[in-house]
């Protein structure tokens, strides 16, 4: 449940054009290379016991994490869960209609879920996919955390190319909450989680 709230977002914002020489040493086709120094400037000074590697490691997930984002004009739509029919023709499947009377579950009818509202958002950005272990092992590492699964992977000396591109399980809403702020402390960018209207919305 938790691996959706891993989708990052981020407010639209402008990056101003590069101008002047850098020594950037993480390039990108859309992040300006003198955002890039101010981030890495930054890695610098937040983690300066880290050795290279994971310097260079932080600064290509932060610079990533502004490339993925996808922008989404806000607008309006209804939201919630509609109603079913009182007596489904199958248990199996299950035939939404604005129209039905009926609750789904219980638990939507005592958490209100099911009500249709109307929801207006304003311009935003969401990553094109999730979190990977490269990011994720950055993020853990640059706060002395174990990575996820440590224990197999030292155990199988299992590389961290292996698990790079893969997408990474999270154990709490608040690591994925974590993961996002830091990015956002990262890169200067109001990155956060998708509020569930934001996720939907996307969707």
């Amino acid at each position: 449940m938790y691996r959706k709230y891993l989708s990052l977002l981020i407010s639209a914002c402008v990056l101003t054009a590069c101008t002047g020489e850098t020594t950037a040493s993480v390039t990108s086709k859309t992040v300006p290379a003198e955002k890039i120094t101010q981030i890495e400037a930054k890695v610098k000074k937040l983690y300066p016991d880290a050795d290279t590697k994971l310097q260079h490691q932080i600064v290509e997930v932060a610079v990533e994490s502004l490339e993925s984002m996808v922008f989404i004009k806000g607008g309006t739509f209804m939201m919630g869960a509609f109603k079913a029919p009182c007596s489904p023709i199958s248990t199996d499947r299950m035939d939404w209609s604005p129209d039905a009377k009926c609750n789904t579950t219980i638990s939507n009818f005592k958490t209100g879920s099911n009500f249709i509202h109307k929801v207006t958002l304003s311009n935003y950005s969401l990553a094109n996919h999730e979190t990977t272990y490269h990011g994720f092992d950055a993020f853990k590492r640059a706060h002395h955390l174990p990575v996820v699964h440590s224990v197999d992977r030292e155990k199988y000396d299992l590389p961290d190319e292996q698990f790079k591109n893969k997408v990474t399980p999270t154990k709490t809403w608040q690591e994925a909450k974590d993961y996002c702020l830091w990015l956002g402390k990262l890169t200067g960018s109001p990155i956060d989680l998708p509020t569930e209207a934001q996720w939907e919305y996307a969707a």
